[in-house]
């Protein structure tokens, strides 16, 4: 949308010269065409187009001269003061130096110099406010959708950042659970390596979009949660509970797993028997998701590279700002998150 948004921004602007040109030609037109009051016609007179030097002249030197050198560069101030000073001057140098020169004049009144300079001085003037509008007008238009394509690109480029925050973090938890459950189980970790290549064919081919389908998103949470259950004993209780049919709706990816691993950071304790508790369901035009764990003061934490909560918060204030909610409660033993955002 930014991108159409600017396109038709330049095209503003290029119509918005052509409106300039043909203020011009208008002038021109008016300058050249004279009427015949003896036959009452119009007639195209050329050498009246001599009239027309100073206005044609200040029209080259603000389409081709200021604009591109000051407005494209953001020094209206610089543009307005070299402006007025050239309708000043060109009307100046061309009524009382020029014009003389190379027009005869049949009437030789005092005061008509005077009023050819205030002649050309007002049309000077008036062709330099309606090139500056029209100018000024749609390069705000331009600035404006420049701007917003600029700030697009700078959130996708922090989107992007975060994400590749995301892969190595979970990457090297997951390779410390495997070499854990080499030396005990080679079945599981078997196991956990055709489950680990499937969560990082996700990774790397769905998370490259800006939204996946929530059952693809699901289904590589899923993943990430027998991983866990392969490498922890019968003495953590891990649930996932998730609806067996989903929607057709499509949501950030990865955002879930971020507050499992939180929760699995927190929550798992070798010591204690623990608990993670995960539940997802849609409810209209949002996904809810809760997570409960286990609340220790002193236990042995699962490793982690603490990437994860503080990237899905920014993560949701760029994606969904202002529209997502994230709550939070917290007792002695367990701990609480809620995770609400809107669907696509």
């Amino acid at each position: 949308m930014s991108m159409q948004k600017l396109s038709k921004a330049r095209r503003f602007m290029r119509i918005a010269h052509l409106i300039n040109l043909s203020f011009l030609f208008f002038v021109v037109f008016y300058y050249c065409l004279e009427l015949n009051i003896e036959t009452q016609t119009f007639f195209w007179d050329w050498r009246n187009l001599l009239l027309c030097t100073p206005y044609i002249l200040l029209y080259l030197l603000l389409e081709v001269g200021l604009y591109p050198k000051y407005i494209r560069l953001r020094q209206v101030r610089k543009y307005a003061v070299i402006g007025i000073a050239l309708v000043i001057l060109i009307s100046v140098i061309w009524t009382f130096l020029f014009r003389p020169l190379v027009i005869s004049e049949t009437n030789d009144i005092a005061f008509f110099p005077f009023l050819r300079w205030t002649v050309c001085f007002l049309m000077c003037l008036t062709i330099f406010f309606v090139i500056t509008s029209n100018n000024m007008f749609a390069f705000s238009f331009l600035l404006e959708s420049e701007k917003e394509v600029t700030a697009k690109t700078k959130l996708q480029l922090e989107l992007n950042l975060l994400k590749y925050q995301i892969n190595p973090h979970f990457l090297m938890n997951t390779l410390n659970n495997i070499h854990a459950l080499i030396e005990d189980d080679q079945y599981k970790a078997q196991e956990a390596v055709r489950t680990l290549s499937k969560i990082m064919r996700y990774m790397y081919y769905d998370t490259s979009k800006e939204f996946v389908d929530l059952a693809k998103d699901v289904e590589n949470l899923r993943s990430y949660f027998e991983l866990m259950k392969l490498r922890f004993t019968d003495n953590i209780n891990i649930q996932f509970n998730v609806p067996e049919e989903l929607p057709h709706v499509k949501v950030a990816p990865n955002l879930f797993v971020n507050l499992a691993e939180n929760a699995m950071k927190h929550g798992i304790s070798y010591e204690n028997a623990s608990f993670v508790h995960l539940s997802l369901k849609v409810n209209g035009p949002q996904v809810i998701c809760d997570v409960r764990n286990s609340r220790f003061e002193n236990r042995t934490a699962v490793e982690s590279t603490g990437f994860g909560v503080e990237n899905l918060k920014k993560r949701l204030d760029l994606i969904y700002p202002g529209r997502y909610e994230y709550k939070v409660e917290e007792t002695k033993n367990e701990y609480f998150v809620e995770l609400i955002i809107p669907v696509q």
